[in-house]
């Protein structure tokens, strides 16, 4: 996590001062309007962010005027920058288009001496548009941009056809949403693109729509208002068509809460959309948003036509714009369940939720401790809906289309290993388009009784087909796909009993398509009882909901908790490490010609050395850096490479332009795999560009609730779509010579307190839930690494558990890369047990002493062995030379 101003010492001046170079251009950008204090604080939102030169007396405030007017702002002292003070100054109100210019004064602040600041003036611009022209060449990258933009928004509602709109409309659009509108999340997962194309945007310069901008005008300085009577009449006489933007932030160190305005809708956008439903012949809802939010209003505003936008990334502006004249018809399906109401979701009881008596709790509040118990067990999304029989806003796989297809099954045959079904799909409709198809599950087992009702087992997505053109598709599900954790025995069971297959457009709306009879229990796998919780869970159960249904009682802050109730023994796993001689010595270009050298070439490392490679050479994020996450140390005397590992998802996360996609969830609702390795591609191809040899993801754990702060970087709530997609996606970004890393290992699901949050999981649930997503994201593909989580589970810090890192990742999902901590993990957990537990690198560490002096003196008291530290050098430097291996072999790329 980066400030940018890590490396500005409080100034020791008599008179305190902003922190500005005089020679720079004081610039704000219209299309980040969260920046990157967000992740800080939520009311650096739509603020310029600038530094002062000493502490300042907040209690005495000052003077900050926006072009002679009073303006907001508020002042924040960051313990991630040495205690800097930041000033934050509204400009979002006042900068809404491009080349703007304000005037501010800043004055009659002082600092805690009392000594009082000069009066400061400054001018401040909206950057400047840069914008492609349509006929410009896009590189690869960018055509994968717009093309995830475009298949990850879904058409949720359109009665009466409302869409697709003719293309020169005039568009009456109203809200805040508008002139703010969202197409990154904030934090790991934000993006730097070269261009934004913001809605806006896509109106003016990618479609033959006109905007009424007495209406849109309206909404510029942050008031949902209802125009007065006379320009909604004006309004009608020039278009029919209303259209509300709704837009929510999200990211990365705070969860969001239920308060209006964030979960729920405020009185102000819930007037705005019953006015506009009211006032126009067509209303339309645009929804900006990262994750599900309130749906209840649906139910008493007739709006006729709803779009779920998401993130979009750099093209999101366009993407949308073809959606709605029609030029790309929808074909996105929605990766989570979107229930009409937060309490409908049975982990509403069971997370914390900062309203009320609930302190608002970032990540790095390390001084709570906060328990989730998971007593939903596995019945998380539709698997909870769809077993319980519960009606929902929009169910998972929901999404329409401007076109009808037809999908009838020509074929289904099963043998012992795999079932096979074959699909012809037709479009029936008026215009060209795509259709997934989704395949489930229905299991009625003998023994196992605790199963959800269905479950995905695969999905696929057609070319683009011409109205009556038709494509054939097929699936092929290994049995042993169906298996299911038994928690007595400790296997993996494709039970006894009947499977019912079908196929459908969503969770829903299924066809039954065939069936398979298992007579007698198959065993998949049989394995260890691991990370069992430590204390007993209670479960939500099919038999009995109204005695099982989650109550919450024991999550919550920990009062008085000095750490996490400890899972009692543990088991403990020691490796060997055969050493292997060389006639001569060998250096780090002799292992990339030939990684077998791997072993020989660790083999010569001394502890100090050792110690030196399993500690990240510090990170990049000050004013000095390009912003990159860190670097792997260069050993001397082994002509070592350069290797630097940056923050990713959706850009290259450095402070150089780059690409912009899609968030994650917007390219899992894509629901095609071929499309979501092409965003990992061109992911990798600008990670080459801007010389980065690791991205730090996917990131993809399970959505469990909608109000996780990240929930816009990961997939999907089901574990075959999230891990499904994660693989495909590390597929092609590894496919140019760069390597990916899966995270966040395991069940990092809430922002709050995240060092000091424990999820209490039944063993259960961690294998078919939340380990699951990331046992099919191995069996895509293998990354080069992994990182671990922040978050503990079930008596042990993920990032010190040899038995979730030993035990299930390298022995039984033969995991080969190598595993990290996530960034400043020790400064929670003793770094040493983190090498203790099988975990390789720590980050983002340091290039001093600090750290390396501790592992030497833990080797040299016991409490680390020197073949665990060897072991993790020889995973470090024989990924890092395949790494470098693919690179140089995909020059050409």
């Amino acid at each position: 996590m980066s400030t940018g101003f890590e490396n500005i010492p409080n100034g020791k001046n008599d008179k305190p001062f902003l922190l500005m170079d005089p020679t720079v251009k004081v610039t704000y950008d219209i299309n980040n309007i969260d920046g990157m204090y967000y992740m800080l604080d939520k009311r650096f939102q739509g603020c310029l962010v600038l530094p002062f030169s000493k502490a300042i007396d907040v209690k005495k405030g000052g003077t900050v005027q926006v072009n002679g007017n009073d303006a907001y702002y508020f002042i924040k002292s960051l313990a991630n920058a040495g205690g800097v003070f930041m000033l934050g100054i509204d400009v979002m109100s006042y900068l809404t288009d491009y080349d703007q210019k304000v005037d501010i004064l800043v004055a009659d602040f002082y600092d805690t001496d009392g000594n009082k600041m000069e009066e400061k003036r400054f001018d401040v611009t909206a950057e400047s548009s840069n914008l492609p022209t349509q006929e410009q060449q896009l590189s690869e990258q960018e055509q994968t941009a717009l093309k995830s933009a475009e298949e990850g928004i879904v058409l949720l509602k359109n009665d009466n056809q409302v869409l697709p709109l003719k293309d020169d409309e005039i568009l009456n659009v109203f809200g805040t949403a508008f002139h703010k509108f969202r197409t990154s999340t904030v934090g790991a997962g934000k993006i730097n693109p070269r261009f934004t194309i913001n809605f806006k945007d896509g109106i003016s310069n990618y479609s033959n729509f006109a905007l009424n901008t007495q209406i849109s005008d309206l909404y510029k300085f942050g008031k949902e208002l209802l125009p007065d009577q006379g320009l909604v009449k004006k309004a009608k006489e020039l278009s029919d068509i209303g259209i509300v933007v709704l837009s929510r932030a999200s990211g990365e160190n705070f969860d969001n809460s239920t308060r209006k305005g964030e979960y729920y809708l405020t009185d102000d956008e819930k007037n705005l959309l019953k006015f506009v439903s009211d006032n126009f012949t067509k209303s339309i809802l645009i929804l900006n948003v990262g994750y599900p939010i309130d749906m209840s209003f649906i139910k008493q505003c007739n709006i006729d036509g709803i779009i779920y936008s998401g993130y979009g990334g750099m093209f999101a502006g366009q993407a949308l714009v073809e959606i709605l004249d029609g030029r790309v018809t929808p074909s996105a399906r929605l990766p989570f369940t979107w229930a009409f109401d937060y309490t409908d979701y049975p982990a509403s009881k069971n997370f914390y939720n900062s309203v009320g008596k609930n302190i608002p709790l970032g990540a790095d509040d390390n001084h709570l401790w906060v328990n989730t118990h998971y007593e939903e067990d596995i019945y998380v999304g539709y698997r909870y809906f769809q077993t319980f029989n519960k009606s929902v806003a929009f169910p998972f796989g929901y999404g329409l289309s401007y076109t009808a297809f037809e999908q009838k099954v020509t074929e289904f045959k099963h043998d012992e290993k795999d079932i096979s079904v074959t699909v012809k799909v037709k479009n029936n409709g008026l215009s060209d388009g795509k259709e997934v198809v989704q395949f489930y599950v229905k299991k009625q087992i003998e023994n196992i009784k605790e199963v959800p009702a269905i479950e995905l087992v695969d999905f696929l997505k057609t070319d683009l087909l011409k109205v009556g053109e038709e494509q054939v598709l097929q699936t092929d599900v290994p049995l042993k796909q169906l298996a299911v954790f038994d928690e007595k025995k400790s296997q993996y069971v494709v039970d006894s009993g009947k499977y019912l297959f079908y196929i459908g457009k969503n969770v829903e709306q299924c066809q039954l398509v065939g069936e398979v009879d298992v007579t007698k229990p198959i065993i998949v796998k049989t394995v260890e009882h691991l990370m069992q919780p430590n204390q007993k869970i209670e479960r939500l159960s099919k038999n009995d909901l109204e005695g099982t249904y989650p109550k919450g009682l024991k999550s919550g802050i920990n009062k008085g908790a000095t750490g996490i109730e400890p899972r009692g023994k543990r088991k403990n796993y020691s490796f060997k490490f055969d050493k292997a001689s060389s006639a001569k010595r060998i250096l780090f270009p002799d292992i990339v010609k030939d990684l077998t050298k791997s072993q020989a070439f660790v083999s010569q490392f001394n502890l100090e050395e050792l110690a030196r490679i399993v500690i990240c050479g510090s990170h990049g994020w000050g004013m000095e850096g390009i912003g990159e996450a860190g670097r792997v140390y260069k050993l001397d005397g082994y002509d070592f490479p350069k290797f630097i590992v940056s923050d990713g998802n959706s850009g290259i996360n450095i402070n150089e332009k780059n690409i912009g996609l899609p968030s994650s969830v917007s390219i899992s609702a894509s629901f095609s795999k071929a499309l979501t390795e092409k965003v990992g591609r061109a992911i990798g191809l600008e990670a080459r560009k801007h010389d980065v040899q690791l991205i730090l993801a996917p990131a993809f754990n399970i959505q469990r609730n909608p109000l996780n702060g990240r929930n816009p970087e990961y997939f999907s709530e089901d574990p075959f779509l999230s891990g499904t997609m994660a693989g495909y996606y590390c597929k092609g970004l590894e496919s140019t010579g760069v390597g990916g890393c899966y995270k966040h290992f395991i069940a990092n699901n809430a922002e709050a307190a995240r060092k000091r949050n424990q999820s209490i999981i039944s063993e259960r649930a961690l294998r078919d839930i939340y380990i699951k997503n990331f046992e099919i994201a191995l069996s895509v593909h293998q990354p080069k690494s992994v990182m671990t989580a922040y978050n503990s589970v079930n008596g042990v810090e993920t990032s010190a558990d040899p038995e979730l890192l030993i035990g299930i990742l390298r022995k039984e999902l033969g995991f080969d890369g190598f595993i990290m901590t996530d960034w400043s993990t020790d400064s929670e957990v003793d770094f040493i047990r983190i090498l203790a537990a099988g975990n390789n690198w720590i980050t983002p560490g340091s290039n001093d002493s600090t750290y390396t002096d501790k592992v030497i003196a833990a080797v040299k008291d016991g409490r680390l062995s020197i073949e665990m530290l060897q072991n993790s050098a020889l995973y470090i430097i024989k990924n890092v030379a395949k790494i470098i291996k693919s690179e140089r072999s995909n020059e050409a790329v």
